[in-house]
């Protein structure tokens, strides 16, 4: 496989996911993504830490939202790329700790729904 098919694949793969940036624009974000990811692990206290490839699942995860999402963000339209990854990249940890209060909070909410006629709870 050459180059130009290497870069094929990724520009399709980005594609596929709504991301028409430049490659390296979009390359340069994810490092930086996750470079801001290690340094929010860095200078966390060591009792709120997730393990180290965690963060960094976490950290691509949460930048590579964010460079679908950069287009349709009011504030964030006009900045570059690299900076809205790297910032989606830092506050990773706290996006994804969001949303895991958040499902468990509608889980403890929907355990005291009724239930169907005639079922035990």
């Amino acid at each position: 496989m050459g180059a130009l098919e290497l870069k094929m694949g990724f520009l399709t793969a980005l594609a596929a996911l709504g991301i028409f940036a430049p490659l390296p624009d979009v390359l340069g974000g994810m490092m930086v993504g996750l470079a801001a990811s290690y340094a929010a692990f860095i200078v966390s206290p060591p009792a709120d830490r997730m393990n180290l490839w965690g963060t960094l699942f976490v950290g691509f995860v949460v930048a590579l939202l964010a460079a679908i999402a950069h287009p349709h963000i009011p504030l964030a339209e006009d900045l570059p790329l690299q900076l809205v990854m790297g910032l989606a990249g830092c506050l990773s940890k706290y996006i994804v700790q969001g949303a895991l209060n958040y499902g468990r909070a509608r889980a403890k909410g929907a355990a005291n729904l009724p239930g169907f006629p005639g079922e035990e709870k």
